[in-house]
């Protein structure tokens, strides 16, 4: 009986060890880490509001950079993002596969120049990615930190973005048609 007691002790204990995984939201990111000579003035405005000495936490710079439109940025009226979705992004220069992130935008219009004009890319400097508007008049900039499907830590219909968001890509598609 004191065996059985202690294999189910030592079960539980190994249970409880498994289930607390570090989530990668607990990261915090070096800002030598950080493209911030290739970002865009409000990427950059983000990185500095939420740094804590040398580094940044990746769910506050997640938070922070996708209040804003990935495409818009100070174009728009407020600039506020009002949806994050799952979008296949291309590489920055061919280096590697094309990847699906969470992309927090404004407009679903905006995911169609995603899609289909390749309007932006991403760019993996060490664990972490970076999604970067590509533009031939104003240079490339990087406007968002991105998170995977894996990433995502989804709770009552809201994504680590703070935005709500579940059109697939074929509803993507498919508006885009429109």
């Amino acid at each position: 009986m004191k065996f059985l007691i202690v294999l189910l002790i030592i079960m539980f204990l190994i249970i409880i060890c498994l289930s607390k995984k570090e989530t990668f939201t607990d990261v915090e990111i070096s800002i030598e880490e950080i493209p911030l000579d290739d970002s865009d003035a409000i990427f950059r405005k983000c990185v500095n509001k939420i740094k804590r000495g040398n580094t940044v936490n990746k769910l506050k710079l997640i938070k922070c950079s996708h209040q804003y439109c990935a495409n818009m940025r100070s174009t728009s009226v407020d600039g506020g993002a009002i949806t994050t979705n799952l979008i296949p992004i291309e590489p920055f220069k061919g280096k590697g596969p094309t990847k699906k992130f969470y992309i927090s935008v404004c407009c679903t219009s905006d995911y169609c120049r995603m899609i289909f004009d390749k309007s932006h890319k991403y760019i993996q400097i060490g664990n972490h990615y970076y999604l970067v508007k590509t533009n031939n008049n104003y240079g490339n900039k990087v406007v968002q930190i991105l998170f995977t499907k894996e990433e995502d830590e989804m709770k009552e219909g809201i994504h680590l973005s703070g935005l709500s968001g579940n059109l697939s890509l074929k509803k993507i598609k498919e508006i885009c048609k429109i």
